[in-house]
């Protein structure tokens, strides 16, 4: 079944930067872990979000990123590949990502790892919003244009107005 509406559940996560020669030859690995899920109930295959920057995550830096952001992996503590859909990458700031869990729980923790260069890894937005029938990212163009992306490839993308 199709959900049209996306849950406004937005994790908080706590990082703890390991700086490792980490699985599949990634240089860094930082394990991720759930804070801001209080809900009793599993929820399963669930896109959390994921905010990273150099002020809040310690120990986190782009510099240590291969490339814009593509060199990233995301996966369960038993190494099983977890989807993603990169919704802002801003080295200057804060980026955004989505990263869909087979079972969002309270203290879920997973890991990203990254510092290997030119890899697409699980990194789909489609594949991290399949089971929804359109999730829309707004982005403003320097002209002042608001574009409304959707996520799910389904296509349904248009322009605020």
């Amino acid at each position: 079944m199709k959900r049209y509406a996306v849950a406004a559940v937005l994790a908080v996560f706590c990082g703890v930067l390991v700086a490792s020669a980490s699985t599949d030859g990634y240089a860094k690995e930082l394990t991720l872990t759930v804070k801001g899920y209080a809900g009793t109930e599993v929820l399963t295959n669930f896109p959390v979000l994921v905010r990273l920057s150099e002020t809040k995550v310690p120990g986190f830096r782009y510099a240590d990123f291969k490339s814009s952001g593509k060199d990233i992996r995301f996966a369960l503590p038993d190494g099983t590949g977890l989807a993603y859909d990169c919704d802002t990458w801003n080295p200057s700031g804060e980026s955004l990502f989505w990263v869909k869990v087979p079972a969002l729980t309270k203290g879920l923790r997973f890991k990203m790892f990254y510092g290997k260069g030119e890899d697409e890894g699980a990194g789909s937005a489609k594949a991290t919003w399949s089971s929804y029938v359109g999730v829309w990212h707004e982005n403003e163009s320097g002209n002042g244009t608001r574009t409304v992306v959707d996520s799910t490839g389904n296509g349904i993308s248009g322009t605020s107005s």
